[in-house]
């Protein structure tokens, strides 16, 4: 702990949840102010097989206008079979169907940014050496 002129500032190591709650309620109440009243809704999509275990997924959120995919993961056992495609275009239908115009993710250099771009994303900004030895692609895409 050290202070300034006129506040402490505590260094925490490992917050708690609640420590990190407190500052993203501030935050969207300060920016309430300038976006109106979004609303973060969570989206998901599952591919099941014949015996009703999931073989992929697909989660994220709409905000607005844009659909943010978090992630998508595919069984390695039923890859390369359209899986991933269907995963994605079901997200982006159901982001379409609550108004989403635009939809943002991102990927690791040893992930799946061809799998991305093929489905009509392009690279908007890339972070080198991260978080050591890889990239971070962030694509966007219009609805």
């Amino acid at each position: 702990m050290f202070a300034t002129d006129q506040e402490t500032v505590q260094i925490v190591q490992n917050p708690e949840p609640d420590d990190i709650h407190f500052l993203r309620d501030r935050l969207i109440e300060n920016n309430r102010a300038f976006v109106g009243e979004q609303v973060r809704r969570p989206l998901a999509v599952f591919t099941y097989d014949a015996r009703q275990s999931r073989t992929g997924g697909c989660s994220g959120h709409t905000y607005g206008n844009w659909l943010y995919i978090e992630y998508l993961w595919v069984d390695s056992r039923v890859r390369s079979r359209g899986i991933g495609k269907q995963l994605l275009l079901a997200m982006e239908q159901a982001a379409r169907e609550r108004g989403c115009r635009f939809a943002l993710l991102d990927t690791f250099s040893f992930q799946a940014r061809p799998f991305y771009e093929n489905q009509g994303y392009r690279s908007v900004m890339t972070l080198k050496d991260f978080p050591i030895h890889h990239e971070r692609y962030y694509l966007i895409k219009t609805l």
